[in-house]
């Protein structure tokens, strides 16, 4: 099953490609400040401090949800500080190597299969009625347009559907807050591996998730708040019991692709960078937690990983 934890950490990503596309890569004009914060006595934080290790200057770990219902958004002060006072944004995607005209193609299933090959026709008529009933999608433009995507893409419409038309997407706001100091913005992976991912799952667990996420709509719906509450907590422990929960033993290969085969793939790119200039980097909040965790893989480096107040 594609998990809604999973679905949540990239349930933006065409919306924020088009946002991130438009955003230039210039030299930075900022003096990293080197003063370490006093450490929180709890780790109820979704923002961490990376010092020791030869560090001559701190970095900063910030975990996101990426895209949340406007009403609950919050940053903080001292997340404003701190990414103004950094040399380099680094977020999951390499943003500049980005090819939407590629994005669109790749979303689309190959020729010669068809939505039918998966689902039923009465479950494709609830999907066509969710879409219809719910998104305000017309029945001519699900048939011709939706229903030759790829699930995961119809996933998307679900899980938007949760968060609601009034949203924030914390990398757009990340990424507005460095623009006017030229900071420049990385990736720790491209958009092929990204979708790499997505396609490694099949596509009929794919679609008997979009079919279960529209059939189970109410209790998904409670799940998906319950995550932005604990979010809003930011108790990362409460986090990490969600996310095993949703994966579960019979779904521990894919936990172990999607969050931790990505941690120790970016885990490298994360050490260079933060030895060469002080960093902000954000990525979701399931990516920071747990033995598996960024948090405990950079202790595991020899780094100082301390949690910090975002206010």
């Amino acid at each position: 099953m594609l998990l809604k934890s999973f679905k949540t950490a990239v349930v933006v990503l065409l919306q924020f490609l088009v946002v991130a596309c438009s955003t230039s890569k210039q030299a930075s004009k900022t003096k990293t400040d080197n003063t370490l914060d006093k450490p929180l006595n709890t780790n109820n934080s979704i923002m961490w401090q990376i010092s020791g290790n030869n560090l001559s200057q701190p970095s900063y770990l910030f975990g996101t949800i990426h895209a949340i219902p406007a009403k609950d958004y919050f940053l903080g002060k001292n997340v404003e500080k701190k990414l103004k006072s950094v040399d380099q944004l680094v977020l999951e995607m390499d943003l500049d190597k980005v090819n939407l005209a590629k994005l669109s193609q790749l979303s689309l299933l190959p020729n010669d299969v068809s939505i039918f090959d998966f689902v039923s026709q009465e479950n494709y008529n609830k999907a066509l009625t969710f879409a219809v009933d719910s998104l305000g999608v017309n029945e001519y433009t699900f048939e011709n347009a939706y229903a030759k995507m790829k699930p995961f893409y119809l996933e998307q419409m679900v899980m938007m559907s949760m968060i609601g038309n009034d949203k924030m997407m914390y990398e757009d706001e990340l990424m507005h807050i460095v623009k006017d100091k030229h900071i420049p913005i990385l990736g720790l992976e491209t958009l092929d591996e990204q979708l790499g991912l997505i396609d490694s799952i099949p596509l009929q667990e794919q679609y008997d998730a979009f079919i279960e996420s529209i059939v189970h709509y109410d209790k998904q719906l409670k799940q998906y708040n319950d995550l932005v509450e604990a979010y809003k907590e930011q108790n990362l422990d409460k986090l990490l019991k969600m996310f095993d929960l949703e994966y579960g033993n019979d779904n521990a290969a894919y936990k172990s692709i999607l969050i931790d085969q990505r941690n120790a793939n970016w885990l490298d790119k994360i050490t260079t960078l933060i030895s060469d200039k002080s960093s902000f980097i954000a990525v979701g909040a399931g990516h920071l937690p747990g033995k598996n965790g960024l948090i405990a893989l950079l202790k595991s480096k020899g780094y100082t990983v301390e949690p910090i107040a975002l206010k």
